[in-house]
């Protein structure tokens, strides 16, 4: 339901033709807490609130990686479990990823007027420039897509296994080896 404005309350309620200022007040008092109230009323149906509480500690260092991250502590929460969630990094700066991207870009161009210079100059290796290009071009996609949207473990253990099947014979050991510290963590103690 639509909240009606401030003026045709007043006109509905019949207030403003008194002219009694005290009642104005008064009706105005009451839109607002009813406008307030209809306001949280559709946000609390629209969001769901989650309380979480830390120790001290945990919550120091919470406040102190937002502060890394120039954020406040909820927001940096907030972004830390869609993050979690979407399997994607939180980026401490965003400007640091835009400079890396334009350094990249910068380079492209680079090549790119060494391209016409040569082109300029008949000189033929302009077929080899542009192949630098197009890989400069896919490095600085592959970059880009890698910093805001990381490989899942099983992607990433996939592909290595792709390349390199004897990485899974590594991989065994690591796993054996995990295995067994936590079969005996009093060994890895001593």
């Amino acid at each position: 339901m639509k909240q009606q404005t401030l003026q045709a309350y007043l006109f509905a309620s019949g207030v403003l033709e008194s002219g009694d200022s005290e009642a104005i007040a008064a009706a105005k008092k009451a839109y607002r807490k009813a406008y307030l109230k209809q306001k949280k009323a559709a946000f609390r149906a629209a969001h769901t609130t989650v309380s979480v509480s830390f120790p001290n500690s945990e919550a120091a260092a919470l406040q102190k990686k937002a502060a890394q991250y120039n954020r406040k502590l909820a927001p940096f929460i907030k972004a830390c479990t869609r993050a979690y969630v979407q399997q994607q990094f939180l980026l401490p700066n965003e400007d640091e990823v835009q400079q890396l991207e334009l350094l990249l870009r910068n380079i492209g161009n680079n090549v790119n007027q060494i391209a016409r210079h040569c082109h300029r100059l008949d000189i033929p290796p302009v077929q080899a420039i542009q192949s630098v290009q197009n890989i400069l071009k896919q490095w600085e996609s592959h970059i880009s897509m890698s910093l805001r949207q990381p490989e899942s473990l099983d992607a990433l253990l996939y592909n290595a296994l792709q390349k390199e099947p004897e990485y899974a014979h590594r991989v065994r050991e690591l796993l054996h080896l995990a295995a067994q510290e936590k079969q005996n963590p009093q060994e890895q103690c001593s």
